[in-house]
């Protein structure tokens, strides 16, 4: 799989992790799914609602989740995945993200360091949940 989306996006979405800083911040990814390309559409920023370990850790708001869910449906699209930030810490899964995460959700993972966007990849969780593979960003 591959995850498409414009410098236009990934600066809002980079925006908003920023903004989060030295918290954890979250958006859910919109778009289509078409031979093997997922395309980028909307981003919906959303609060982190994590009451523990902000700094490590995201919870998405389940009733924003499923209001997101029902946009997409009205709109031909669907949740392709996740972006999160990781403050002073590298854009790679950790343990919790690979505990907590779905097969075939793009995982895009900004490192934020001293406030300011770093390295940024983006990840898929294997079928067997035993890890994750980095998926190309175009």
């Amino acid at each position: 799989m591959v995850l498409k989306l414009n410098i236009s996006q990934l600066g809002k979405i980079k925006l908003h992790l920023e903004s989060c800083y030295p918290e954890e911040g979250c958006c859910i990814l919109t778009g289509v799914i078409e031979n093997d390309v997922k395309t980028l559409k909307e981003i919906a920023v959303v609060k982190n609602i994590a009451t523990d370990n902000r700094k490590r850790r995201y919870l998405v708001d389940p009733a924003k989740y499923s209001e997101i869910e029902k946009w997409c449906r009205r709109n031909g699209m669907e949740i392709i995945g996740i972006a999160h930030s990781h403050p002073e810490h590298p854009s790679m899964p950790s343990e919790f993200d690979r505990q907590n995460s779905w097969p075939f959700f793009s995982y895009l993972i900004i490192s934020v360091k001293s406030g300011k966007s770093d390295s940024v990849k983006s990840w898929v969780l294997k079928d067997d949940r035993s890890g994750f593979e980095e998926e190309s960003i175009l």
